[in-house]
This record gives C-alpha cells, structure tokens and sequence, in this order.
C-alpha cells in the first residue's frame, strides 16, 4: 500500500543526488571564479 516504505532506497538516492546537486553548482561557481580570475576576466 505505501510506497515510501517500498521505496527507501529510491528516496534516498533522491536525497542523495539532491544534496550532491547543491556541491556540485557550488564547486562550478567557485571553479568558475578561479578561471576568469586566471583568463583576466571579473
């Protein structure tokens, strides 16, 4: 009948790609800084 308790493991990875989601734009933006501070572009 309820599909969460079916799915733990479907929700976890959801949650999982979620926060590695959120790391991932985090290190682009920083990583995107770094090479305009190195191309000479602000």
């Amino acid at each position: 009948m309820e599909q969460t308790e079916k799915r733990p493991f479907h929700s976890m990875l959801e949650g999982l790609f979620s926060v590695a989601f959120k790391v991932i734009m985090l290190i682009e933006k920083k990583f995107t800084k770094h090479v305009d501070k190195i191309s000479g572009r602000e």
